[in-house]
Order: structure tokens, then C-alpha cells, then sequence
């Protein structure tokens, strides 16, 4: 099979077949902005009013091999200060 190649401002997200803990993304991948490839991660979460969101994190691929694993940072980007008045 052909390897997919990325396009500029585009990417995708794959569903985590080795998540082991809760605080590990649902969905990784990656996308292409201005010719560098970037790592994406998204977790499933419920919105105060019940409605089911994607929150999503970007990052220099790089990172996680500094750290190890990225999925268990935390840029304090977990979104629990949103205000929950959501049009939908």
C-alpha cells in the first residue's frame, strides 16, 4: 500500500489503539502548516450541558521524543474554563 502524503493545511486523526490511560489522547495524527508536519492529539469530552466535543492539541513532533510521551502533558489547554453556551 502507498504511504499517504500529507497536504498543506490538511491532516488526520486515527482513533488511539494504544491508549492505556485516561489522560492518553482518543485520536492522534498529524497536519501540514506552512510546509512543517505537526503532531495532533484529541480527546472526547462532555460539554456541562451534556454535548459531546473533540478538544484538540497540536504539537512540534519533536516533543515526544524529548519527553517520551506527550499524551501525558499537559499545556494547560484542557479546556475546563470554556463557557458551556454552546449554540448546538
Amino acid at each position: 500500500m502507498a504511504e499517504y502524503a500529507l497536504k498543506e493545511k490538511k491532516g488526520s486523526l486515527f482513533s488511539n489503539a494504544t491508549k492505556e490511560k485516561e489522560t492518553q489522547p482518543d485520536y492522534t495524527g498529524k497536519v501540514l502548516l506552512e510546509g512543517k508536519t505537526y503532531r495532533l492529539a484529541g480527546w472526547i469530552r462532555k460539554s456541562a450541558t451534556g454535548k459531546n466535543y473533540l478538544s484538540l492539541s497540536i504539537s512540534e513532533p519533536n516533543l515526544e521524543k524529548r519527553t517520551g510521551s506527550i499524551a501525558e502533558e499537559s499545556d494547560g489547554n484542557d479546556f475546563t474554563d470554556i463557557e458551556e453556551d454552546f449554540p448546538f
